[in-house]
């Protein structure tokens, strides 16, 4: 027995719409939230929870996604705030701040327009921190003022359930007259710099010149001192060596004049007359040496004072004496001829 094709149509029908229904309400039912999303819920138009990512299940008909939030971060456009220094300077501060949202309920029921309400907070805080610096502080200071920025805007933004994570200060822009003024000193400022930049260079030069100056008077003086020690030492050596010399001569006469004086001593006239006729004979041997002179004459009275010693000397012993007295004897002679012919060629 079968069934009537009538009933076998609705039944497909049916079925069809139960599967629809059941995928409608599968779909109600079970949620896969993204990474970077967050689902707000609401039941009845009431916040009701927040779907994390991944597989997620809510009461079907009655919660609904109300909100899909990116929890990436964010930025905002880029804004410019007038500002005037403490210098009375006004300057343009053109800004970006980076965010994020940290809880999806606060960010969505506390605030409406988050870029908004950022871009006004910061316009404060850069008034109010510009306001407190001179024009150059204000542009050299930029990591200090993104640092203040910062602290002061997370405080604001953390009741809207976002997070500043970082601050940025794009340009400052100053109008044309600040922009030229700013140029004069800045070229006034190289050229104070050459200027000092010279100064230092020629006195540095002077310095050096006077170093070199300096240096090398003390080598000459250094030089000065050691020729002046070597001529010291030389002057004393040569002094020293006198000394000695006039030592051994005085040490020389004083041997002799001991010895003479013991002569005189042991043979008494006799030792005195020899010591004379000595001297005697050196100085005649000494004229007899000179160059011009051709003819040696002596006074008689030495050859007669050599004849008187020679027996006495004969008999004390000192043959060489003798000798000598008996060659300045002929030597005498022969002096007294040569004067007493002399005198007859004169007659």
């Amino acid at each position: 027995m079968g069934f009537p094709e009538s009933l076998l149509n609705a039944g497909n029908v049916a079925l069809f719409v139960v599967i629809i229904i059941g995928l409608m309400t599968l779909k109600r039912v079970v949620y896969i939230v993204p990474q970077s999303k967050n689902y707000v819920i609401e039941r009845f138009g009431r916040f009701q929870q927040v779907l994390k990512p991944g597989l997620n299940v809510i009461v079907p008909f009655v919660d609904r996604v109300a909100y899909r939030i990116s929890v990436l971060e964010r930025q905002t456009d880029p804004s410019s705030v007038s500002v005037f220094s403490s210098d009375n300077v006004e300057v343009d501060i053109v800004t970006v701040v980076y965010w994020r949202v940290i809880d999806p309920e606060l960010s969505v029921y506390r605030i409406e327009d988050i870029n908004a309400a950022i871009m006004v907070a910061t316009g404060s805080i850069v008034r109010n921190i510009g306001a407190g610096l001179e024009l150059d502080n204000l542009q050299g200071s930029r990591e200090e003022i993104n640092s203040k920025i910062l602290a002061s805007l997370g405080e604001t933004a953390e009741a809207w359930g976002i997070s500043i994570t970082r601050t940025e200060i794009v340009d400052i822009v100053l109008d044309e007259k600040t922009k030229q003024a700013q140029r004069q000193q800045v070229e006034a400022e190289r050229a104070r710099r050459a200027q000092v930049t010279g100064a230092e260079g020629s006195a540095a030069a002077v310095k050096l010149q006077a170093d070199s100056v300096l240096y090398q008077s003390n080598q000459e003086s250094e030089a000065t001192v050691v020729a002046a020690q070597a001529r010291a030492k030389e002057i004393g050596l040569v002094s020293e060596a006198r000394a000695k010399e006039i030592e051994v001569v005085a040490a020389a006469q004083a041997k002799e004049f001991e010895l003479v004086g013991s002569a005189i001593r042991n043979y008494g006239e006799v030792a005195a007359l020899f010591e004379l006729g000595k001297r005697q004979v050196s100085a005649m041997e000494q004229l007899a040496a000179s160059r011009g002179a051709k003819v040696l004459v002596l006074p008689t009275d030495v050859t007669k004072m050599l004849g008187s010693l020679t027996a006495v000397v004969e008999g004390l012993g000192f043959g060489a004496f003798a000798g000598a007295q008996g060659a300045l004897i002929a030597e005498g002679d022969v002096a007294e001829v040569s004067e007493t012919e002399g005198k007859e060629g004169g007659a």
